[in-house]
């Protein structure tokens, strides 16, 4: 359901409260046309943390890039890969090349997110059960 008050309110959010860190393109080393974008605060324990989850494979960053608007950088490098890709997986794995990947990543940097991101965004996060 369409609820212009919250859409407004996530903008606002994304564009006038920092969160500083890190936006990453990671992918899982070879595993071709796969690229994960996600966020942190520490890029090193981060990509350690990987190897809990696929411990059999070795990940690595294809980049990582400073910036003080984390969540907005990677919500809006998620819509955009999203209009990009052959195919996602669970948000935020996207089978894309890795300069197209990066291209959509460095397009973001400097966006501004709309009313019209932010009811993307929300729709996107309850398609995945997250809110």
């Amino acid at each position: 359901m369409y609820n212009a008050k919250k859409e407004h309110q996530l903008s606002v959010r994304l564009n006038k409260v920092p969160s500083k860190g890190f936006v990453y393109l990671l992918r899982i080393k070879g595993d071709d046309g796969w690229v994960k974008v996600g966020k942190t605060t520490k890029p090193a324990s981060r990509l350690l943390g990987y190897k809990t989850h696929y411990p059999f494979k070795e990940c690595e960053y294809i980049t990582v890039i400073p910036t003080d608007y984390m969540n907005r950088v990677e919500s809006l490098t998620i819509l955009a890969l999203k209009e990009k890709c052959e195919e996602s997986l669970r948000r935020e794995w996207f089978k894309i090349k890795e300069d197209a990947a990066i291209e959509c990543l460095n397009s973001c940097l400097k966006k501004e997110a709309t009313k019209e991101h932010a009811k993307l965004i929300r729709q996107g996060h309850k398609l995945e059960g997250l809110g």
